[in-house]
Order: structure tokens, then sequence, then C-alpha cells
């Protein structure tokens, strides 16, 4: 990883909030994953994913990459067997480590989502005196040491202009523009698995994104979805280029 790379926290009303650093001398370009939702997840937008992160500068996954299916609050199916170390295997298998190997100089972030604070939550609620069991973590969970990946707090980080989070809206519509409104920020979030892009110009000309970048799973898995049929949007996530001179290029990718 490059030396000019910086790292800082600061504290905000939803907690540690993480803001990368990174030079300006030539183009810097990120890929953000919507929500993966392993052993859920659907294999051939992940492989698009991999693929399409190629080159990026930063590589973020923006949290429920995750089912965290054992540890839910609601009822779950008896035939579902699988355990989250079994989710975990599969997902640092699966996606992790195969764009670590393609990108080895790459920045890469997992964001909390609600999802993986599932696995804390039960904790706290049914065996706190394990709630801070290593192997319990999410970092250690996907081997992010091993891995070089930088896991953050569901609070999200501002890196490029941009404020990336997992989110805390989840409307029919106009999620991305609560968000945007809230912060007063450019951002990307995921959360409500809808792809959405809002913009506000102010009254002096600034212009101001934020972008809901959809899901990546496969809803016909997901029993507390049955005999539903969701309002959800396929994508493999945006990428965004930042220019030295300040231009920003946004590419979602929308399926």
């Amino acid at each position: 990883m490059s030396d000019s790379w910086t790292a800082i926290s600061l504290a905000e009303r939803e907690g540690k909030l993480h803001r990368l650093v990174f030079p300006v001398a030539e183009p810097f370009k990120m890929h953000w994953a919507p929500d993966l939702h392993y052993p859920f997840q659907n294999q051939d937008v992940v492989d698009y994913i991999i693929d399409i992160s190629r080159g990026c500068d930063l590589i973020g996954q923006i949290g429920d990459g995750l089912e965290a299916y054992g540890v839910a609050k609601y009822t779950k199916n008896p035939l579902v067997q699988h355990t989250l170390q079994d989710e975990a295997r599969l997902y640092r298998n699966g996606f992790w480590k195969p764009i670590r190997k393609q990108n080895p100089t790459a920045r890469l972030v997992q964001v909390h989502g609600n999802h993986e604070d599932r696995i804390a939550n039960y904790l706290w609620s049914q065996a706190p005196a394990l709630h801070d069991t290593p192997g319990l973590k999410l970092s250690r969970l996907i081997h992010a040491k091993r891995l070089g990946i930088e896991v953050v707090p569901r609070s999200g980080i501002k890196v490029a202009g941009y404020r990336v989070k997992h989110g805390d809206v989840a409307r029919a519509i106009g999620s991305a523009r609560s968000e945007m409104t809230h912060h007063r920020w450019n951002g990307i979030s995921a959360h409500t698995h809808r792809c959405e892009h809002e913009t506000l110009v102010d009254a002096e000309g600034h212009q101001t994104d934020w972008y809901s970048i959809g899901h990546a799973t496969r809803p016909e898995l997901l029993d507390y979805l049955k005999g539903k049929t969701p309002n959800w949007h396929l994508s493999a996530g945006v990428t965004v280029t930042v220019y030295p001179d300040g231009r920003t290029e946004v590419v979602e990718h929308r399926l």
C-alpha cells in the first residue's frame, strides 16, 4: 500500500467515523459493492463485481456482506443448516480473496451493515460474557488482517469527497434523498436494495449527489421473503473516479 495514505477517525453523532486521505497527483478510482448477503449471493453478479474492480485503488463492500442468518431475531427455517463460520468462509474465499489476488496493492474496506451488527447484538442479548471473544469479530471472521482489509463501523468513511456508509433509511422511495439531506454531503449507501440517484443544487450552484446502490443477492433464497415480491434492484455497485483537477466520474452498474 502507498505510504502516502493516512487514516484518521472522527467522532460524530453516529459514532466512530473513518476518513481516508489519498494522494491527488493522479486519478483515484474506487469501486463499492452492494449488499451480498453470503451465502445467498448472486454469483453471476459477484463475478462481475470482481471483474470490474480490477485495477481500482480502493475496493469496498458497503455492508451486509454476510447474512448472519443463524443469529437473526426472526424465526428461522430449520432446514437451513449453515453456520456463521460457513458464511464467513464462503464470503472471504469467494469475494475478498479473488479481489485481493488481482489487486495486490489496493486499499480494501469492509463496512459493517445491520446484518454484521447481528453478531454483536446476539452476543449482547444471549451471551454477554462472550461479547469480546476475538473469533466472533467480523475482522477475524473474514481474515481481515491476513487479506489486508480495513473493517470500519456502520457509520462508514469519508473518502474522495464522498460519505460512504451502509445506510440507515429504508423507504420505498426517497432513501437516497433522505440520506443526502441529513448529511449534506456527496454519498453512497446501500441497505434498501434499491438503486437511486438524487441530486440537489443549492442557490450558489453547488451540486450534491447521493447514490443508493442496490443489491447482489438471490431473493428467492431468503425465507423471510416467501410469498413476497420485493421492490429490489440488482446491481454490481458503483465506480467513482476522481481526477487531479477535481472532476469526478461516477458509473452506476445497474443490472
